[in-house]
């Protein structure tokens, strides 16, 4: 790990030696590349900002709002990976492992390391990380002919890593370049005897046939005895040559030397007499009708069809289509630019979408949903909905204010509430009459209203007099008051005879607190 207290390559002064010196550090030519610059489109592929142009054609970088991950899910240590495996191509190592089953995961850690200047395999210690990936195939670019041993472990999104897939990592080869092979194999050609002997003309004849063989003794640098045994047939007409040559040489040499411009294998045994080649080299294309091959390393392939149970790739595939199937265990971007992970709409290897923009048609949707802004037209809410912030409506139909009338001497529950409400009673009359024929003087009348079997208001209102016809009228009100969800509220009025002025019912006013 690089100390974040390193001091800076950077050298003071203006003359060109210091500028050129900044130059190549700025751009990564010199040092260790920690003051490397980076760049808006590097910091764009990585999804880290947006970036827009202006009138003038000017890049405008705008950061990333932070993604807001779901904290409500459990996060379980990650496991060991399953089924890890590597495969060499040319220039590419593929690596590929089971899609995690712990919850949580983040990323899969990539480590590597080559072998031992003696050939042995290393240690887990030796190894360096090389990749951080939500997916779950990798591929490692290479040289051809290298070979390299490889480690994977998951991490989850508490930053904990869980064990790697093996202590002692797997172990893969990718295939030298087959021009090198050719070039050393051309090599062997020239310093061959049989071959030599094979291209040379047949001395003194414009057309024949020559045969020879040999068996010839010598002896090595270290003293020990070492044979050799050749025979060749070759054949010439004019300056065009064929020839065909065995040599066995007790140092390690084995050869078997064809010389001509064509090669044909035929079975000359075909019914009906069609002739047909089954193995032939034409003008240095190798032609061959059917095969079984067990194992075939084939650096460029063109193919019409191509049938396999398996097919792998460690670099990539590119198709203008692609019918059927699945996509199991990896990531997909579309919209390259966006600031997620360098996509507008990225997929995750755990199947989560991250995109700037959905537009549907149908769709349903079940869970938690968590928006920070947006629209919503003609929506039904079949069950509860809380509002923890405020709410803007230019009309509301149902119960946020509710109006409930009580009849006098008669008690009604509210109830249902999801929060406490405030209670107000609408100024409700009362009051009573006294006519001639009755006794007393005067006249009276009350009212009082109850909650939970709590008087919380009252009145009362009265008349004397000398005259005849006697009456008294009052109003009733009260303030709000605070109670909790659920609620009895009672109406009594008592007294004399009611008049025309008394209202048979109290209406209250409820909302919520």
């Amino acid at each position: 790990m690089v100390s974040p207290k390193s001091k800076s390559g950077f050298r003071g002064g203006r003359d060109s030696a210091a500028i050129q010196e900044n130059i190549e550090l700025l751009t990564g030519q010199r040092g260790n590349g920690l003051d490397r610059a980076i760049t808006m489109r590097e910091l764009a592929s990585l999804g880290l900002i947006n970036i827009t142009r202006n009138s003038n054609g000017a890049a405008i970088p705008k950061p990333i709002p932070a993604v807001i991950p779901d904290i409500n899910l459990p996060v379980d240590k990650p496991h060991s990976p399953i089924g890890f495996a590597a495969f060499g191509g040319f220039s590419a190592i593929m690596l590929e492992w089971e899609n995690p089953t712990f919850n949580g995961f983040a990323y899969a850690e990539v480590w590597r390391a080559a072998p031992n200047a003696d050939g042995s395999a290393p240690h887990l210690e030796q190894s360096v990380l090389i990749a951080t990936t939500p997916a779950t195939v990798f591929g490692d670019i290479v040289n051809p002919g290298s070979t390299f041993y490889y480690w994977c472990r998951f991490v989850n999104i508490n930053d904990i890593a869980g064990p790697y897939n093996d202590v002692d990592g797997v172990k893969v080869s990718t295939s030298s370049n087959l021009s090198d092979i050719i070039d050393d194999i051309g090599k062997q050609m020239k310093e061959s005897e049989l071959v030599q002997g094979l291209t040379k003309s047949i001395e003194g004849i414009k057309s024949g046939v020559k045969s020879n063989s040999s068996a010839i003794s010598t002896i090595n640098k270290d003293g020990s005895a070492a044979y050799k045994t050749m025979w060749s047939t070759k054949a010439q007409a004019g300056d065009i040559k064929a020839g065909i040559g065995i040599i066995a040489d007790s140092d390690g040499i084995s050869q078997v030397a064809i010389s001509a411009s064509q090669f044909i294998v035929f079975d000359p045994n075909v019914d009906g007499g069609s002739t047909q080649p089954l193995f032939a080299i034409d003008k240095g294309n190798v032609i061959i009708p059917k095969a079984f091959i067990e194992k075939a390393t084939i650096q460029i392939l063109n193919a019409q069809t191509i049938i396999a149970d398996e097919v792998k790739a460690g670099i990539s595939i590119n198709s203008p289509i692609i019918n059927g199937g699945q996509v199991t265990g990896g990531w997909a971007g579309f919209g390259a630019g966006g600031r997620f992970n360098g996509w507008k709409t990225y997929i995750n290897a755990s199947g989560q979408i991250f995109t700037d923009g959905i537009n549907a048609v149908n769709g349903s949707y079940s869970g938690h949903m968590y928006a920070t802004s947006g629209e919503m037209r003609n929506i039904l809410i079949h069950e509860n909905c809380t509002i923890r912030g405020t709410l803007s409506a230019s009309q509301i139909i149902g119960d946020l204010v509710k109006m409930v009338p009580v009849e006098n001497g008669r008690s009604v529950s509210v109830n249902g509430w999801p929060f406490d409400v405030l209670v107000k009673l609408i100024p409700v009359r009362y009051g009573a009459s006294k006519f001639n024929g009755q006794s007393g003087s005067s006249v009276g009348a009350s009212a009082r209203c109850k909650i939970n079997g709590q008087e919380f208001v009252s009145g009362t209102s009265t008349y004397g007099g000398p005259h005849e016809h006697i009456m008294t009228t009052g109003i009733l009100t009260s303030d709000l008051v605070h109670v909790a969800k659920n609620v009895s509220i009672t109406f009594e009025y008592s007294g004399g005879r009611a008049n025309d002025h008394t209202d048979q019912y109290a209406v209250f006013l409820f909302t919520k607190a």
